[in-house]
Protein backbone atom coordinates (compact mmCIF):
# COMPACT_ATOMS: atom_id res chain seq x y z
CA UNK A 1 0.00 0.00 0.00
CA UNK A 2 3.41 2.51 0.50
CA UNK A 3 3.76 2.63 -2.83
CA UNK A 4 -0.20 3.58 -3.85
CA UNK A 5 0.62 6.54 -2.06
CA UNK A 6 3.01 7.72 -4.40
CA UNK A 7 0.92 7.76 -7.31
CA UNK A 8 -0.44 10.86 -9.24
CA UNK A 9 -3.90 10.73 -8.09
CA UNK A 10 -3.36 10.24 -4.38
CA UNK A 11 -0.48 12.60 -3.19
CA UNK A 12 -2.91 15.30 -2.07
CA UNK A 13 -4.12 12.17 0.07
CA UNK A 14 -3.24 12.35 4.18
CA UNK A 15 -2.07 9.75 6.17
CA UNK A 16 -4.39 9.91 9.26
CA UNK A 17 -3.74 6.92 11.52
CA UNK A 18 -2.66 3.01 11.17
CA UNK A 19 0.65 4.05 9.72
CA UNK A 20 1.58 0.36 10.05
CA UNK A 21 -0.48 -1.16 8.07
CA UNK A 22 1.09 0.59 4.98
CA UNK A 23 2.75 -2.69 3.76
CA UNK A 24 -0.47 -4.93 3.47
CA UNK A 25 -1.18 -5.55 -0.50
CA UNK A 26 -4.19 -4.03 -2.15
CA UNK A 27 -6.04 -6.76 -4.31
CA UNK A 28 -8.89 -4.24 -5.60
CA UNK A 29 -10.23 -0.95 -4.78
CA UNK A 30 -14.11 0.12 -4.06
CA UNK A 31 -16.52 2.52 -2.96
CA UNK A 32 -17.90 1.85 0.38
CA UNK A 33 -21.54 3.82 0.35
CA UNK A 34 -24.58 2.39 0.21
CA UNK A 35 -23.34 -0.78 2.27
CA UNK A 36 -22.61 1.23 5.64
CA UNK A 37 -26.01 -0.32 8.03
CA UNK A 38 -26.01 -4.06 7.13
CA UNK A 39 -24.31 -4.82 3.53
CA UNK A 40 -20.33 -4.38 4.09
CA UNK A 41 -19.56 -8.53 4.53
CA UNK A 42 -21.48 -8.58 1.33
CA UNK A 43 -19.88 -7.01 -0.90
CA UNK A 44 -16.35 -6.29 0.01
CA UNK A 45 -13.35 -8.56 0.68
CA UNK A 46 -10.26 -9.10 2.23
CA UNK A 47 -7.60 -6.95 0.76
CA UNK A 48 -9.57 -4.30 -0.11
CA UNK A 49 -9.18 -0.83 0.09
CA UNK A 50 -12.37 1.42 0.23
CA UNK A 51 -12.83 5.33 -0.56
CA UNK A 52 -16.02 7.14 0.66
CA UNK A 53 -17.45 10.65 2.23
CA UNK A 54 -19.16 8.26 4.50
CA UNK A 55 -22.24 10.11 3.63
CA UNK A 56 -24.65 7.79 4.68
CA UNK A 57 -23.41 8.25 8.75
CA UNK A 58 -23.01 12.26 7.97
CA UNK A 59 -25.31 12.85 10.85
CA UNK A 60 -24.63 9.95 13.19
CA UNK A 61 -20.98 10.18 13.03
CA UNK A 62 -20.57 8.58 16.04
CA UNK A 63 -21.15 5.33 14.29
CA UNK A 64 -17.61 5.61 12.69
CA UNK A 65 -16.38 3.31 14.82
CA UNK A 66 -18.60 0.68 14.34
CA UNK A 67 -18.43 0.98 10.64
CA UNK A 68 -14.01 1.00 11.25
CA UNK A 69 -14.78 -2.08 13.34
CA UNK A 70 -16.50 -4.16 10.66
CA UNK A 71 -14.00 -3.25 8.05
CA UNK A 72 -10.97 -4.26 10.10
CA UNK A 73 -12.84 -7.86 10.81
CA UNK A 74 -13.47 -8.77 7.06
CA UNK A 75 -9.48 -7.86 6.48
CA UNK A 76 -9.79 -4.36 4.67
CA UNK A 77 -6.76 -2.96 4.32
CA UNK A 78 -7.55 0.74 4.16
CA UNK A 79 -9.93 3.58 4.10
CA UNK A 80 -9.16 7.02 1.93
CA UNK A 81 -12.71 9.74 2.96
CA UNK A 82 -13.09 12.12 1.22
CA UNK A 83 -13.90 15.35 3.56
CA UNK A 84 -16.76 16.84 3.00
CA UNK A 85 -18.92 15.55 6.12
CA UNK A 86 -15.22 14.20 8.28
CA UNK A 87 -13.60 16.82 8.61
CA UNK A 88 -11.08 15.40 11.38
CA UNK A 89 -11.65 12.39 12.75
CA UNK A 90 -12.54 11.84 16.97
CA UNK A 91 -9.22 10.71 19.10
CA UNK A 92 -10.92 7.51 19.86
CA UNK A 93 -10.94 6.41 16.37
CA UNK A 94 -7.21 7.16 15.32
CA UNK A 95 -5.90 5.63 18.11
CA UNK A 96 -8.60 2.32 17.13
CA UNK A 97 -6.90 2.22 13.70
CA UNK A 98 -3.31 2.68 15.07
CA UNK A 99 -3.91 -0.11 17.78
CA UNK A 100 -5.10 -2.16 14.79
CA UNK A 101 -2.91 -0.99 11.81
CA UNK A 102 -5.49 -0.07 9.80
CA UNK A 103 -4.78 3.18 7.28
CA UNK A 104 -6.98 5.62 7.20
CA UNK A 105 -6.63 8.34 4.71
CA UNK A 106 -8.01 11.89 4.13
CA UNK A 107 -8.30 13.83 0.66
CA UNK A 108 -9.57 17.28 -0.10
CA UNK A 109 -13.28 17.27 -1.52
CA UNK A 110 -11.71 19.14 -4.72
CA UNK A 111 -9.84 15.35 -5.38
CA UNK A 112 -11.76 13.48 -7.97
CA UNK A 113 -12.77 10.01 -6.53
CA UNK A 114 -12.04 8.48 -9.50
CA UNK A 115 -8.55 9.72 -10.28
CA UNK A 116 -7.82 7.74 -6.82
CA UNK A 117 -9.61 4.92 -7.82
CA UNK A 118 -7.77 4.71 -11.80
CA UNK A 119 -4.53 5.38 -10.38
CA UNK A 120 -4.81 2.22 -7.88
CA UNK A 121 -6.53 0.48 -10.06
CA UNK A 122 -3.80 0.62 -12.69
CA UNK A 123 -0.89 -0.23 -10.30
CA UNK A 124 -2.46 -3.23 -9.21
CA UNK A 125 -0.20 -5.75 -10.29
CA UNK A 126 -2.23 -9.27 -10.79
CA UNK A 127 0.02 -10.45 -13.69
CA UNK A 128 0.94 -13.96 -11.09
CA UNK A 129 -2.67 -14.13 -10.35
CA UNK A 130 -3.59 -14.13 -14.00
CA UNK A 131 -0.81 -16.53 -14.70
CA UNK A 132 -2.61 -19.20 -12.01
CA UNK A 133 -6.05 -18.29 -13.04
CA UNK A 134 -4.80 -18.94 -16.93
CA UNK A 135 -3.37 -22.28 -16.16
CA UNK A 136 -6.53 -23.44 -14.77
CA UNK A 137 -8.45 -22.32 -17.76
CA UNK A 138 -5.87 -24.39 -20.14
CA UNK A 139 -6.54 -27.25 -18.50
CA UNK A 140 -10.20 -27.33 -18.81
CA UNK A 141 -9.75 -26.35 -22.68
CA UNK A 142 -7.02 -29.44 -23.04
CA UNK A 143 -8.09 -31.96 -21.09
CA UNK A 144 -11.12 -34.24 -21.17
CA UNK A 145 -12.30 -33.64 -17.42
CA UNK A 146 -15.72 -35.02 -15.70
CA UNK A 147 -17.87 -32.71 -14.91
CA UNK A 148 -17.21 -33.28 -11.07
CA UNK A 149 -13.69 -32.04 -11.81
CA UNK A 150 -14.62 -28.87 -14.20
CA UNK A 151 -16.75 -28.03 -10.84
CA UNK A 152 -13.54 -28.28 -9.05
CA UNK A 153 -11.05 -26.60 -11.65
CA UNK A 154 -13.77 -23.70 -11.87
CA UNK A 155 -14.58 -23.14 -8.03
CA UNK A 156 -10.51 -23.20 -7.48
CA UNK A 157 -10.94 -20.32 -10.47
CA UNK A 158 -13.38 -17.77 -8.11
CA UNK A 159 -14.72 -19.87 -4.97
CA UNK A 160 -17.52 -17.35 -5.09
CA UNK A 161 -18.99 -18.79 -7.84
CA UNK A 162 -22.52 -19.30 -7.96
CA UNK A 163 -23.97 -22.45 -10.02
CA UNK A 164 -24.78 -20.88 -13.39
CA UNK A 165 -22.27 -19.23 -15.50
CA UNK A 166 -22.14 -17.69 -18.34
CA UNK A 167 -19.09 -17.00 -20.67
CA UNK A 168 -17.70 -13.56 -22.90
CA UNK A 169 -14.51 -12.87 -24.70
CA UNK A 170 -13.69 -9.75 -25.35
CA UNK A 171 -10.80 -8.49 -27.65
CA UNK A 172 -10.16 -4.35 -28.24
CA UNK A 173 -6.82 -2.08 -28.64
CA UNK A 174 -6.87 -0.89 -25.04
CA UNK A 175 -4.24 -2.81 -22.98
CA UNK A 176 -6.21 -6.20 -21.68
CA UNK A 177 -4.51 -6.20 -18.08
CA UNK A 178 -6.16 -3.06 -17.51
CA UNK A 179 -9.46 -4.00 -18.72
CA UNK A 180 -9.18 -7.19 -16.22
CA UNK A 181 -7.80 -4.89 -13.79
CA UNK A 182 -11.29 -2.98 -13.87
CA UNK A 183 -13.38 -5.95 -13.98
CA UNK A 184 -11.44 -7.86 -10.76
CA UNK A 185 -10.32 -4.61 -8.77
CA UNK A 186 -13.08 -1.86 -9.63
CA UNK A 187 -15.15 -0.14 -7.35
CA UNK A 188 -18.11 -1.56 -9.20
CA UNK A 189 -16.73 -5.26 -9.72
CA UNK A 190 -19.20 -8.36 -9.17
CA UNK A 191 -17.52 -10.64 -6.24
CA UNK A 192 -19.01 -13.82 -8.05
CA UNK A 193 -17.19 -13.17 -11.43
CA UNK A 194 -13.86 -13.46 -12.77
CA UNK A 195 -11.79 -11.97 -15.54
CA UNK A 196 -8.41 -12.94 -16.87
CA UNK A 197 -6.32 -13.13 -19.83
CA UNK A 198 -6.52 -15.51 -22.48
CA UNK A 199 -5.54 -15.71 -26.12
CA UNK A 200 -4.47 -12.06 -26.00
CA UNK A 201 -7.97 -11.19 -24.88
CA UNK A 202 -10.16 -10.96 -21.90
CA UNK A 203 -12.06 -14.17 -20.69
CA UNK A 204 -14.60 -12.71 -18.52
CA UNK A 205 -16.90 -16.10 -16.53
CA UNK A 206 -19.82 -14.54 -14.92
CA UNK A 207 -21.89 -16.46 -12.71
CA UNK A 208 -25.32 -16.27 -11.37
CA UNK A 209 -27.79 -18.17 -9.74
CA UNK A 210 -30.77 -17.35 -12.00
CA UNK A 211 -30.52 -17.87 -15.72
CA UNK A 212 -31.05 -14.69 -17.41
CA UNK A 213 -28.07 -12.22 -18.03
CA UNK A 214 -27.56 -9.43 -20.55
CA UNK A 215 -23.79 -8.55 -21.42
CA UNK A 216 -24.58 -5.27 -22.54
CA UNK A 217 -25.96 -4.41 -19.14
CA UNK A 218 -23.45 -6.52 -17.27
CA UNK A 219 -20.30 -4.59 -18.57
CA UNK A 220 -22.41 -1.12 -18.59
CA UNK A 221 -22.66 -1.55 -14.47
CA UNK A 222 -18.98 -1.94 -14.98
CA UNK A 223 -18.51 1.38 -16.81
CA UNK A 224 -17.57 -0.21 -20.03
CA UNK A 225 -19.53 0.08 -23.15
CA UNK A 226 -19.93 -3.10 -24.98
CA UNK A 227 -19.46 -1.24 -28.02
CA UNK A 228 -15.69 -0.77 -27.70
CA UNK A 229 -15.02 -4.01 -27.57
CA UNK A 230 -15.46 -7.24 -30.61
CA UNK A 231 -17.50 -10.25 -27.68
CA UNK A 232 -18.19 -13.48 -28.30
CA UNK A 233 -20.39 -15.55 -25.80
CA UNK A 234 -21.63 -19.09 -24.68
CA UNK A 235 -24.75 -19.62 -26.28
CA UNK A 236 -26.29 -19.34 -23.22
CA UNK A 237 -25.89 -19.72 -19.44
CA UNK A 238 -24.88 -23.16 -18.08
CA UNK A 239 -24.30 -25.12 -15.33
CA UNK A 240 -20.75 -24.64 -13.12
CA UNK A 241 -19.57 -28.40 -14.27
CA UNK A 242 -20.25 -27.06 -17.90
CA UNK A 243 -17.76 -24.51 -18.20
CA UNK A 244 -15.52 -25.60 -19.85
CA UNK A 245 -17.70 -26.28 -22.93
CA UNK A 246 -19.08 -22.51 -22.14
CA UNK A 247 -15.40 -21.32 -22.36
CA UNK A 248 -14.91 -23.16 -25.57
CA UNK A 249 -18.17 -21.47 -26.90
CA UNK A 250 -17.15 -18.07 -26.08
CA UNK A 251 -13.74 -18.09 -27.71
CA UNK A 252 -15.02 -19.66 -30.80
CA UNK A 253 -17.55 -17.29 -31.42
CA UNK A 254 -15.16 -14.57 -30.53
CA UNK A 255 -13.24 -15.47 -33.25
CA UNK A 256 -16.10 -15.71 -35.42
CA UNK A 257 -16.94 -12.06 -34.31
CA UNK A 258 -13.12 -10.44 -35.14
CA UNK A 259 -13.26 -12.24 -38.49
CA UNK A 260 -16.38 -11.18 -39.78
CA UNK A 261 -15.70 -7.17 -37.85
CA UNK A 262 -19.08 -7.81 -35.61
CA UNK A 263 -19.39 -5.86 -32.49
CA UNK A 264 -21.20 -9.20 -30.47
CA UNK A 265 -22.09 -12.90 -31.19
CA UNK A 266 -23.42 -15.80 -29.49
CA UNK A 267 -22.07 -18.97 -30.51
CA UNK A 268 -25.74 -20.23 -31.41
CA UNK A 269 -25.77 -17.68 -34.25
CA UNK A 270 -22.23 -18.80 -35.92
CA UNK A 271 -23.78 -21.27 -37.89
CA UNK A 272 -21.52 -24.07 -39.73
CA UNK A 273 -18.55 -22.16 -37.89
CA UNK A 274 -19.24 -24.18 -34.64
CA UNK A 275 -17.48 -27.17 -36.70
CA UNK A 276 -14.82 -25.45 -38.26
CA UNK A 277 -13.75 -23.22 -35.77
CA UNK A 278 -12.52 -26.28 -33.54
CA UNK A 279 -10.64 -27.92 -36.61
CA UNK A 280 -8.53 -24.79 -37.55
CA UNK A 281 -5.62 -26.78 -35.49
CA UNK A 282 -6.41 -29.92 -37.62
CA UNK A 283 -4.17 -31.01 -40.14
CA UNK A 284 -5.57 -32.45 -42.43
CA UNK A 285 -7.91 -29.38 -42.58
CA UNK A 286 -4.83 -27.18 -43.13
CA UNK A 287 -3.64 -29.29 -45.80
CA UNK A 288 -7.39 -29.21 -47.43
CA UNK A 289 -7.23 -25.53 -47.05
CA UNK A 290 -3.65 -24.87 -48.26
CA UNK A 291 -4.38 -26.43 -51.32
CA UNK A 292 -7.10 -24.39 -52.35
CA UNK A 293 -6.02 -21.06 -51.39
CA UNK A 294 -2.60 -21.10 -52.48
CA UNK A 295 -2.94 -21.57 -55.91
CA UNK A 296 -5.70 -18.57 -55.78
CA UNK A 297 -3.24 -16.29 -53.75
CA UNK A 298 0.26 -17.22 -56.30
CA UNK A 299 -2.33 -16.34 -59.36
CA UNK A 300 -3.33 -12.73 -57.59
CA UNK A 301 0.31 -11.87 -56.82
CA UNK A 302 1.27 -13.35 -60.31
CA UNK A 303 -1.27 -11.48 -62.53
CA UNK A 304 -2.32 -8.61 -60.32
CA UNK A 305 -6.30 -10.27 -59.81
CA UNK A 306 -8.33 -9.97 -56.84
CA UNK A 307 -9.71 -13.76 -57.32
CA UNK A 308 -9.98 -14.28 -53.43
CA UNK A 309 -11.15 -11.12 -52.86
CA UNK A 310 -13.44 -11.50 -55.02
CA UNK A 311 -14.74 -15.29 -54.00
CA UNK A 312 -15.27 -14.10 -50.43
CA UNK A 313 -17.28 -11.49 -51.40
CA UNK A 314 -19.16 -13.84 -53.32
CA UNK A 315 -19.46 -16.70 -51.08
CA UNK A 316 -20.77 -14.18 -48.33
CA UNK A 317 -23.38 -12.71 -50.99
CA UNK A 318 -24.66 -16.50 -51.32
CA UNK A 319 -23.18 -16.78 -54.82
CA UNK A 320 -25.11 -13.45 -56.38
CA UNK A 321 -23.40 -12.30 -58.96
CA UNK A 322 -24.62 -8.54 -58.81
CA UNK A 323 -24.08 -8.08 -55.65
CA UNK A 324 -20.81 -9.07 -55.73
CA UNK A 325 -20.17 -7.31 -58.44
CA UNK A 326 -21.81 -3.82 -57.13
CA UNK A 327 -19.66 -4.49 -54.39
CA UNK A 328 -16.46 -4.44 -55.88
CA UNK A 329 -17.80 -1.92 -58.63
CA UNK A 330 -17.54 -4.62 -62.03
CA UNK A 331 -19.52 -5.19 -64.55
CA UNK A 332 -21.61 -9.02 -64.07
CA UNK A 333 -19.58 -10.34 -66.39
CA UNK A 334 -16.30 -9.52 -64.93
CA UNK A 335 -17.29 -11.78 -61.45
CA UNK A 336 -18.77 -14.14 -63.89
CA UNK A 337 -14.76 -14.49 -65.76
CA UNK A 338 -13.56 -14.43 -62.35
CA UNK A 339 -15.18 -17.33 -61.15
CA UNK A 340 -14.65 -19.27 -63.87
CA UNK A 341 -10.80 -18.99 -63.91
CA UNK A 342 -11.18 -19.46 -59.83
CA UNK A 343 -12.56 -22.95 -60.80
CA UNK A 344 -10.31 -23.43 -63.67
CA UNK A 345 -7.41 -22.93 -61.39
CA UNK A 346 -8.92 -24.87 -58.59
CA UNK A 347 -10.08 -28.24 -61.28
CA UNK A 348 -13.03 -28.43 -59.17
CA UNK A 349 -15.76 -27.77 -61.58
CA UNK A 350 -16.11 -31.87 -62.07
CA UNK A 351 -15.58 -32.74 -58.26
CA UNK A 352 -18.27 -34.79 -56.62
CA UNK A 353 -18.47 -32.13 -54.01
CA UNK A 354 -19.92 -29.28 -55.83
CA UNK A 355 -17.66 -26.63 -56.96
CA UNK A 356 -19.52 -23.72 -54.49
CA UNK A 357 -19.70 -25.76 -51.36
CA UNK A 358 -16.03 -26.05 -51.43
CA UNK A 359 -15.03 -22.49 -52.08
CA UNK A 360 -17.49 -21.14 -49.58
CA UNK A 361 -15.93 -23.84 -47.12
CA UNK A 362 -12.42 -22.50 -48.58
CA UNK A 363 -13.70 -18.45 -47.94
CA UNK A 364 -14.99 -19.34 -44.14
CA UNK A 365 -11.33 -20.82 -43.26
CA UNK A 366 -9.41 -18.02 -44.56
CA UNK A 367 -11.41 -15.46 -42.98
CA UNK A 368 -10.74 -16.94 -39.72
CA UNK A 369 -7.32 -17.79 -40.08
CA UNK A 370 -6.18 -14.17 -42.13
Amino acid sequence: MGDACNLQGVREVSLIAGENGLERTIKAVGILDYEIGGGIKDVFRRGDFLVSSLYPIRKKQDQLLDVLRELIDIGVCGLAIKNIYFKELPKEVIDYCNKNDFPIFLYPKELYTENIIYDIIKALKNDEDNLYLSSKVHGLLSANLSETMVRRVALEINSSFKENVFVAYMKCHEDPKYIISTINNGPSRDLYSTALLIKNGVLLIISREDEKLNITEFLSRLGMNSRDYVIGTSSRIKALNKLDEAIKEALYAGKVAEAYHCELMRFDQIGLNKVIVPMLENEWLKEYYHSMIMPLLDYDKKHETELVKTACIYVNNDGDINKTAKLLFQHGNTIRYRIKKIKEILSIEENISGFYEQLAFMVRVYMLIE
